[in-house]
């Protein structure tokens, strides 16, 4: 491997890990917001909760819901591509097969790559949690009134 590219390679790298360090940061940034939320619902007395007010919020939770899931699911798009750019890279420049170990290919990181409790599977429940909990309110709201 010449220097150019190894730079690429590294590059590549690089950009993979950007994405996950911004999918950790986006992720916390929903999270803190629907805390917020919902710390503002809960601090209400009964007589504060007007009707307009839980739908307005009922609203805004649902919309930062799925701003998260698409936000997260938009990033796990990207780290894939950037791990099968790596993929290639490797194989094209390592000469490595389908048997042997590399970093982003090989059945070891099929095995972890497939994990159930991945970041970004946890992540995307927790986005879906969220949305069904402010379904839930949304629908009590509407019963109650």
């Amino acid at each position: 491997m010449n220097g150019n590219q190894r730079a690429m390679y590294t590059g590549l790298a690089m950009s993979r890990s950007a994405e996950i360090q911004m999918r950790w940061m986006r992720s916390l940034f929903f999270l803190t917001i629907h805390s917020a939320i919902i710390s503002f619902l809960a601090s209400r007395t009964e007589s504060q909760r007007t009707f307009g007010l839980q739908l307005f919020v009922c609203f805004l939770g649902l919309f930062i819901g799925v701003a998260w899931g698409g936000t997260i699911w938009r990033t796990n798009k990207r780290v894939r591509y950037w791990q099968s750019r790596l993929r290639v890279f490797e194989e094209t420049q390592f000469g490595i097969e389908d048997g042997d170990t590399s970093v982003f290919s090989g059945q070891e990181w099929r095995e972890m790559e497939g994990s159930l409790f991945s970041f970004s599977n946890v992540t995307m429940g927790l986005a879906g949690l969220f949305i069904l909990g402010w379904l839930v309110v949304f629908i009590a709201t509407l019963v109650k009134s």
